[in-house]
C-alpha cells in the first residue's frame, strides 16, 4: 500500500522528485529549485525501488494532478531503476554498459571489482555521453509505467562527492 506521504505529492504538486538521499536531494534542489514538500527522499538505500512503485500506483488514483516526475538517484540506484528490480547481476551491468557505448575490452579491467568501480571510471574519463544514455534508459523504464497516467519522467544521475547532478535524461 502506498504511503500516505507519496499520495499527498501526487495531489499536491505538478512535478515531484524522488530522491535516493540526501545528496540527491540536495543536488536536485540546487538545479530546480522546487519547493521542498515536492520532494520525497528515500526511506533507506535500498527502499527507493519499492518506493517508485508505490508512487506509480499513487499516481494511477483518481485526482492526481502530477505531470512531470524527477528521479534523482546515484549510480547504484540508477542501474536498478535500468534493468527494473533491486537486484542487479553483472550481465545485466555489462549488457547496459554496451549498449551505451562501452566496449567488452574497456570493461575486462572491472571484471573482478565491484560494478560501483565503474562510475568513477566513467565520470573522471568523461565519458557522459554513456551516463546520459543510461539515465535515459531508466526514463523510458519509467516512462511506460506512467505512460497510462500520462505523466513523463526525468531521470537525473547524483554524485555524492560533487552533490551535483552529473548526468541526466533531459
Amino acid at each position: 500500500m502506498p504511503s500516505a506521504e507519496l499520495f499527498r505529492l501526487a495531489d499536491d504538486h505538478l512535478e515531484v522528485v524522488l530522491c535516493d538521499g540526501a545528496a540527491s536531494f540536495r543536488a536536485h534542489r540546487e538545479l530546480y529549485r522546487l519547493p521542498e514538500t515536492a520532494y520525497h527522499v528515500s526511506r533507506g538505500p535500498n527502499a527507493l525501488h519499492a518506493e517508485l512503485h508505490d508512487f506509480i500506483q499513487s499516481c494511477k488514483t483518481p485526482g492526481a494532478t502530477i505531470l512531470k516526475l524527477h528521479i534523482t538517484v546515484e549510480w547504484r540506484r540508477l542501474l536498478h531503476i535500468c534493468v527494473g528490480r533491486q537486484d542487479v547481476a553483472w550481465g545485466d551491468i555489462m549488457l547496459l554498459l554496451n549498449d551505451a557505448g562501452i566496449s567488452s575490452a574497456e570493461m575486462l579491467a572491472f571484471r573482478d571489482a565491484e560494478y560501483d568501480d565503474i562510475f568513477p571510471w566513467l565520470y573522471y574519463a568523461k565519458r557522459l555521453d554513456v551516463l546520459r544514455k543510461l539515465c535515459r534508459r531508466a526514463k523510458k523504464q519509467v516512462d511506460v509505467k506512467l505512460a497510462p497516467a500520462d505523466i513523463r519522467a526525468a531521470c537525473h544521475l547524483a554524485s555524492a562527492d560533487t552533490q551535483r547532478i552529473v548526468a541526466s535524461s533531459l
